[in-house]
């Protein structure tokens, strides 16, 4: 008999525990604080059809948009208009061609992917051509780019504490639309 009670306390804390978890992260996303979720517009569109297969609604939030409904139709428009959201820190990753996002190198590989529609590979990194070619593109997209100069880092709290600096002065999502080919 103890050991039953002792469980079903154990399973009450368990079920707080999940409900904060879920409160957390419904901040986190309207927040846009959701910036170590590797979520494009392609896998909330997925998903949902995946879930209306099964006669369910779709279930997933995207940056900014805790509303499962609302988040599907902002990443359809995206498709259709072949834009991506990306955080700052992704894009300075890209764009300066070191690992500067929060969600580590998994951010330049989806950036560079969706940008240039090409899977890159480890020895494509140190291309010059791809390099000048995603610098390029974002800095018509995005001027401001330019303007921001890497501190010296030294952890990653540090890291964190500047790329708060720039959500604040440059915000922290940004749309980018792919690069066209010319041929």
């Amino acid at each position: 008999m103890i050991r039953k009670n002792v469980s079903l306390i154990f399973l009450n804390k368990q079920s707080k525990k999940v409900s904060n978890r879920e409160a957390t992260r419904k901040k986190q996303i309207l927040s846009g604080e959701d910036n170590f979720r590797p979520l494009t517009a392609q896998t909330i569109i997925a998903h949902a059809k995946t879930r209306a297969k099964k006669g369910k609604r779709p279930s997933m939030a995207y940056y900014g948009t805790a509303n499962p409904r609302e988040a599907y139709k902002k990443a359809i428009e995206l498709v259709r208009n072949e834009k991506e959201i990306f955080h700052i820190s992704d894009l300075l990753s890209i764009y300066h061609m070191r690992i500067l996002a929060l969600r580590g190198v998994i951010a330049l590989y989806q950036g560079i992917h969706f940008l240039s529609d090409k899977r890159p590979l480890t020895c494509d990194l140190g291309s010059k051509e791809l390099y000048k070619c995603l610098r390029r593109h974002l800095r018509s997209e995005l001027p401001f780019l330019k303007e921001i100069v890497i501190p010296e880092i030294s952890s990653m709290e540090e890291a964190r504490q500047w790329i708060t600096l720039l959500e604040n002065e440059y915000g922290a999502l940004h749309e980018v639309s792919r690069i066209k080919n010319s041929g």
